[in-house]
């Protein structure tokens, strides 16, 4: 790598970058595949999902927040690429060296050779409020209040499906002249109201 950049990090530790012509800086084992996509879909409104793992096994680390958005860029001398989620303006800057798939909505673009999640599964246990769990290779990873919730996080984390279920949970003001105003509770409706204050007092006596 011709002229690398270093740098300092605060806790001690160098990190060596290389520049791109475009300016971005990336680490310098990230994998000439995942910087091409980067600088591909870098300042589009393209959407992607990014696993990060074990760059050299190629095991996922199983991470559920900041995998998606779109790819922007930081300022300063070292420009490094960010994951930009819907509605913001920044966020947090990729570990591109470590990232072992990334996904659009509808294909995988990017894989490592020997990409794992592991053995995912579900059960039903005796847990009161989260009786469904997912394993992954025999351990737990999470719970759940229902089936349906497993189900989908166990496609999430293997890569089957490409984000999780948005929650309906509280008060949510819909398009309906009559009681524009609903309530849920974990992706179920449980009341609809003409005013928010109705809605609010209902809200409040359920907790």
């Amino acid at each position: 790598m011709q002229n690398p950049i270093i740098e300092q990090t605060s806790h001690g530790n160098t990190v060596r970058y290389q520049r791109l012509p475009s300016g971005t800086c990336y680490h310098e084992d990230t994998p000439q595949e995942v910087i091409a996509l980067l600088e591909e879909v870098q300042g589009t409104q393209r959407k992607i999902r990014l696993y990060y793992g074990d760059p050299a096994t190629g095991q996922s680390w199983f991470d559920e927040n900041d995998v998606i958005g779109t790819i922007g860029r930081s300022c300063g001398n070292i420009k490094v690429p960010l994951l930009i989620e819907p509605g913001e303006i920044g966020g947090p800057a990729i570990l591109d060296h470590c990232i072992v798939r990334i996904d659009s909505p509808f294909r995988t673009l990017y894989q490592h050779p020997t990409f794992r999640v592991g053995d995912v599964a579900i059960h039903k246990g005796v847990h009161v409020d989260y009786p469904w769990s997912v394993t992954i290779d025999g351990q737990v990873h999470a719970g759940f209040v229902n089936k349906r919730r497993a189900n989908a996080f166990a496609a999430f984390i293997q890569g089957l499906r490409f984000a999780l279920p948005v929650d309906k949970h509280g008060l949510i003001e819909c398009e309906n002249d009559d009681l524009p105003w609903q309530v849920w509770v974990n992706d179920r409706q449980k009341a609809a109201f003409l005013s928010e204050a109705e809605a609010t007092r209902y809200w409040h006596a359920l907790q």
